[in-house]
């Protein structure tokens, strides 16, 4: 099966958003580590697992709503995060955004 150009394309895209992706988690991990250590606490709080975890997928949606020709954003969204499940209001307000962005 042979992918049009602009298929192709959104491939590439969304390879680099994963590849960027995995270095923005990489530095928002270790600074959250360099918090804990500055507090004297080594352990990781559920509450940190949550914020690490909100402001990575803030950052990954953003990226894919800035990159991504406008109709693929969603599916690119879903093929990387795993997220078929996504809570509908959240995909409104995103929804929003990007078109808001043009």
């Amino acid at each position: 099966m042979a992918f049009s150009r602009k298929a192709l394309e959104c491939i590439e895209l969304a390879s680099q958003i994963e590849a960027d992706f995995d270095q923005q988690a990489h530095q928002v991990i270790h600074r959250f580590m360099d918090l804990h250590e500055l507090n004297g606490r080594y352990e990781i709080t559920e509450f940190t697992r949550q914020c690490v975890s909100a402001f990575l997928m803030e950052w990954y949606v953003n990226a894919a709503i800035e990159r991504l020709p406008e109709g693929t954003w969603v599916t690119v969204i879903e093929m990387y995060m795993g997220l078929s499940e996504m809570d509908y209001e959240y995909l409104d307000t995103v929804h929003h955004r990007m078109n808001q962005r043009d």
